[in-house]
């Protein structure tokens, strides 16, 4: 109910965005990233890559791929974690979807992929490297079922602050390859990576101060 302000970095200048996967972006937070990291570790949270974001003080930071129930437990602990690495730099950590009005928004997706477990082999990729009918059959259920889990995946009225056109959140049921427009995207990858992705932008948490 009252306005959030980009925080101030380092360097002491207000952070005001379009700083997306620059390096610069990600060393104005470079003590509390360490804490995060430092934290996260302490947890057992594997964190695999931390970028900038095109929003002010918005950070993407990926967790180790795993077994699905382990890591839904890991997000919960993770933001948390996240929230109390930024309280001690006197940084407010959130999590909401359209957290600053005319800024891009945060959300999480998640990347998945079945393995056999006998085999170990990626079920989404035939031996020749095609696509198998169990991959088209796993984005078609998603296509099918996630309207109805909508509820769930923005469940408050923040988040359709960002479900809107030209905000970098798809507003459709499609799938393709490699397209960020669609609801379902499968990244370039090699036959024994191959993987969809779902939900709108990575695990996201961009920092706010008041």
């Amino acid at each position: 109910d009252y306005p959030l302000t980009p925080p101030v970095g380092r360097s002491g200048r207000p952070i005001g965005g379009g700083a997306g996967y620059s390096i610069a972006g990600v060393n104005e937070f470079d003590e509390l990233i360490d804490d995060i990291y430092h934290f996260s570790e302490g947890q057992g949270l594997e964190i695999d890559t931390l970028i900038h974001e095109e929003g002010a003080g918005q950070l993407e930071i990926n967790l180790r791929h795993g077994d699905p129930i382990e890591l839904a437990d890991q997000v919960f602990m993770f933001k948390r974690t996240i929230r109390e690495a930024a309280l001690k730099h006197e940084i407010y950590a959130t999590f909401m979807a359209k957290p600053i009005q005319g800024q891009p928004g945060s959300a999480m997706h998640i990347h998945q992929s079945i393995v056999d477990r006998k085999t170990g082999r990626n079920v989404f990729s035939a031996e020749d490297g095609s696509e198998t009918d169990d991959f088209f059959h796993f984005i078609g259920g998603m296509q099918k079922h996630v309207p109805n889990a909508l509820v769930m995946f923005a469940p408050y009225v923040n988040s359709y602050r960002r479900l809107t056109q030209a905000a970098s959140a798809p507003v459709n049921n499609k799938w393709g390859y490699d397209n960020r427009t669609t609801a379902f995207r499968v990244p370039r990858s090699d036959p024994a990576a191959r993987h969809a992705e779902g939900g709108g932008a990575v695990v996201v948490a961009p920092f706010v101060v008041d």
